[in-house]
């Protein structure tokens, strides 16, 4: 049997009959694809039984590491660590929720006037932290364009600094 493999990341695309050329099983893929692709020579019972759970590196197949796996399983592919990052940033369905809500309610009461001058620092720490996790919601990568261009859209123009200052920090902390 011939395993067919990615040259740069190792993922195992498929595995072929000996007799069969893997450039003729792909021609009909992008050049690009194909010329990304090689072949290894491997017994039919050295197969393992979950061929998704391992890759190529060196001539040799090896397991894939816990992490590597589950991320094949939930996306199907491989996360960068720009990806990674964003996946572990990223606020859950009930943060966003509560944000939305906390926005709405904070911003009801301060056009109502129902706070006194002291609830107002706590209201706009309140709608920073709320701002700041829909902010990072919105960002597919995180960088400094995405963000301004998620505070321009969303955020209200006395809070910009503090929810990107937030978001900054926020980042930084999970890159470490």
């Amino acid at each position: 049997m011939n395993i067919v493999y990615n040259i740069h990341d190792g993922d195992i695309v498929s595995i072929i009959q000996d007799d069969q050329d893997y450039k003729v099983y792909f021609e009909s893929a992008p050049i690009e694809y194909q010329e990304n692709l090689s072949v290894m020579y491997i017994k039919k019972e050295d197969i393992p039984n979950n061929i998704s759970h391992y890759k190529v590196e060196s001539k040799k197949i090896i397991s894939r590491n816990a992490l590597e796996i589950s991320e094949k399983e939930i996306y199907g592919k491989i996360l960068t660590k720009e990806k990674r990052l964003v996946e572990r940033l990223m606020p859950s369905y009930e943060e966003i929720s509560k944000s939305k809500s906390t926005i709405e309610i904070l911003n009801l009461i301060q056009d109502v006037g129902l706070i006194g001058l002291a609830d107002t620092a706590l209201i706009d720490a309140k709608l920073i932290d709320a701002y700041a996790s829909l902010t990072l919601s919105g960002s597919s990568i995180l960088n400094e364009s995405d963000r301004v261009g998620i505070n321009q859209k969303l955020v209200p123009t006395k809070y910009k600094i503090e929810v990107n200052t937030k978001v900054t920090e926020k980042t930084n902390k999970e890159k470490k």
